[in-house]
């Protein structure tokens, strides 16, 4: 199910929550074993959230016992009157520009989202995705659960705030970590059957914690103890529990600016089974400082604030003479000596190996999934493979690789992985305006105001595998016929037949400057042909009227716009915004998206001929009134006057989507 948070209180900027967090609560079945009172449930035993982002024990019902601020208050759209026996219990995290479904891990990568902090800004709405199983009984699920919101707040510096989220201190947020990932890399762990099993677990931990930002020794500064157990005896150690402190850790950087790696050596393991739901771990992280007291004068427990999380390991079929794990797995970064949509994979020479297992991270436009599928099996003397279908992308957004050796003993141990990207795909784009003549007497737009539009283009795109090269060199290319100055009907048809169809200029995507269009010196649009096979760049051409960048109120400006148009010239993006039918800046109907007749003035078409990605509800990112400055927003949604191209983004299918469709265009495109 979908749960959406909404902040009661837009007009009151100073109540800007940090580090929230949608607590799901129900009945424990495990007992930890570092500590009697932490109360936690498992798959196997009651309700369970599949993809909880962690484990917390702040507002739960047996210990925060007065309601009300600082204490556990029974949500009335929970179960009323039961009694719920966990002690510390799962939750979704929410924040600004964090999507439904998007891992939590990954929004972190951007500097824009570490930079605003984790903030759940006043009046708007966020909204997480919670995968629950719960239990059955007669084979029907018993559906019963309560639920607590959790936010971080300290009064900012000034109210009304200057700066958000600057005016508030670090002591706005969670004082412990939030997240935790975990991978077995390097591990040896392998079960065959229950008499041939063993190895030893090599536990990678990636914690994130907003303090991280402020503190030289980045998490490890934040945290001063993590331990290890296991609810069977999978684990080692006294009480299947291990214990570690900067002494018997090592780390490394982290994926993001507010996380760090932590390489845990557990030793010998004793695996329980072949799946990973035999092998469980929960894993607990302690903050150095703070404690669980929320300030409210109510009943709290004792120590210092954790994070929890609870993990199960996976196993491979691993035995002694099976292949070891491959070093050294690197995929090329924008290699110019590829061709189009290459990347290319290297690893070490690996002995014992009979053949390589290549998968690749793949998205599933139907289903709207990520999943790992097999790229190649290159045979054992091999130490590359030259991917000839990537898709098209960047730095933002590269292609994920794995690998493993296998023989007839089995595979190695762990999978080796990288990410990469080809080459930018080169896309040419050509400028034209209205002048009086040859010289350019009377344009409508100085020359710089291209080069700006072209860069904020490129500076979009880029993250995206794709680069506008301009045909133009130092100026524009002159429209003299009066009668495109001014675009009022079909003279914009005219303009194009008369420039941007002759040779050589059919080969881009051109973009005219006029003064105004339909009496609107501010429109800009693309004139978009369908079904696909119709748009082309014979037929597909951008207009921008002269004050289209800058009708924004003082020196603000609108950087997004001719980004947007190509997202229709380029990608055929719909503008996601017509789906606001009343106006409100929030998407009414998706309808819109499943009829057949949105060519404009053409026949219908068959479903099959309508692209999945012209229109993509799930690429609006309502903003609430009030809220303009909440980031990122939708490349095709609405484009607010002082947001800067870096607050603007695509979904995952819009991205994957317009790889696609440059692909099915090798032999150049734009093309005739």
């Amino acid at each position: 199910i979908n749960v959406a948070l909404t902040h009661p209180f837009p007009d009151y900027d100073e109540y800007c929550g940090f580090d929230v967090l949608g607590v799901f609560i129900h009945d424990s079945g495990y007992t930890a074993k570092h500590d009697s009172s932490i109360k936690y449930a498992r798959r196997d035993n009651s309700a369970y959230l599949v993809n909880a982002d962690g484990y917390t024990r702040w507002m739960n019902p047996n210990e925060y016992t007065v309601p009300g601020i600082g204490g556990y208050t029974p949500g009335v759209l929970g179960n009323m009157g039961q009694a719920w026996s966990a002690t510390v219990n799962p939750y979704k995290y929410y924040c600004n520009g964090l999507n439904a479904s998007e891992r939590l891990a990954d929004h972190y990568l951007s500097a824009a989202m570490v930079n605003d902090r984790g903030v759940f800004r006043a009046g708007s709405t966020n909204t997480r995705r919670y995968n629950l199983d719960f239990p059955l009984v007669g084979g029907n699920p018993i559906i019963s659960f309560q639920y607590a919101v959790v936010v971080s707040w300290v009064e900012p510096a000034h109210i009304p705030p200057w700066n958000v989220p600057g005016d508030w201190s670090y002591e706005a947020n969670m004082v412990e970590p939030f997240h935790v990932t975990m991978d077995t890399d390097g591990s040896t762990m392998y079960y065959n059957g229950a008499s041939d099993n063993g190895g030893d677990m090599i536990l990678t931990l990636e914690i994130f914690d907003q303090g991280a930002r402020t503190d030289p020794s980045s998490v490890e500064g934040q945290i001063d103890l993590i331990t290890v157990e296991s609810p069977n005896s999978f684990i080692n150690g006294t009480n299947n529990t291990q214990s570690f402190t900067s002494a018997d850790w090592t780390t490394s950087p982290g994926s993001t600016q507010v996380s760090q790696k932590f390489i845990l050596d557990c030793g010998a393991v004793n695996p329980q089974g072949p799946d990973p739901e035999h092998n469980p771990i929960l894993v607990s992280v302690r903050s150095d400082n703070g404690s669980w007291d929320t300030g409210a004068s109510t009943p709290y427990p004792s120590g210092r604030p954790r994070l929890y999380q609870d993990f199960n390991v996976p196993m491979t079929s691993w035995s002694p003479d099976a292949p070891g794990n491959v070093q050294n797995f690197e995929a090329s970064d924008g290699d110019e000596l590829l061709n189009n949509h290459r990347i290319e994979l290297t690893w070490d020479a690996l002995a014992n190996v009979d053949n390589f297992v290549i998968e690749r991270y793949e998205y599933n436009l139907q289903y709207e999934s990520w999943d790992w599928q097999e790229l190649a099996t290159p045979l054992g003397s091999a130490t590359q493979y030259l991917d000839n279908g990537a898709r098209y992308c960047g730095n933002l957004n590269p292609v994920e690789y794995r690998i493993k050796g296998e023989n007839a003993d089995g595979q190695s141990p762990s999978w080796a992985e990288d990410a990469g990207y080809p080459k930018m795909r080169r896309i040419g784009i050509t400028f034209w305006c209205a002048a009086d003549n040859g010289s350019g007497l009377n344009a409508v737009v100085p020359w710089t105001r291209a080069v700006i539009d072209h860069t904020d283009a490129n500076n979009f795109y880029s993250g995206y595998g794709y680069e506008f090269i301009m045909e133009n060199s130092g100026q524009f290319f002159w429209m003299t016929n009066l009668a495109y100055r001014h675009i009022t009907g079909g003279e914009d048809d005219a303009m194009h037949a008369e420039f941007g169809q002759l040779n050589p200029h059919s080969q881009y995507i051109n973009v005219y400057y006029v003064a105004s269009a339909y009496g609107d010196s501010s429109m800009a649009y693309n004139r978009a042909w369908c079904p696909g096979t119709q748009h082309r760049t014979t037929t597909t051409y951008i207009v921008m009227g002269q004050e289209a960048r800058t009708i924004c109120p003082g020196s603000d400006e609108l950087d997004i716009i001719l980004a947007h148009e190509l997202g229709h010239a380029l990608c055929r993006f719909w503008d996601i915004y017509l789906l606001d039918l009343n106006g409100n800046l929030r998407m009414d109907d998706g309808t819109t998206c499943s009829i057949n007749t949105w060519c404009n003035g053409l026949p219908p078409f068959s479903p099959s001929e309508v692209p999945p990605m012209f229109c993509d509800e799930d690429a609006a990112y309502p903003e609430e009134p009030g809220a303009f400055y909440k980031t990122p927003k939708n490349l095709m949604w609405y484009s607010f006057c002082g947001s800067p191209v870096s607050h603007y983004d695509m979904t995952v299918d819009q991205y994957i989507y317009a790889s696609e469709r440059l692909q099915s265009m090798e032999s150049g495109y734009p093309n005739p």
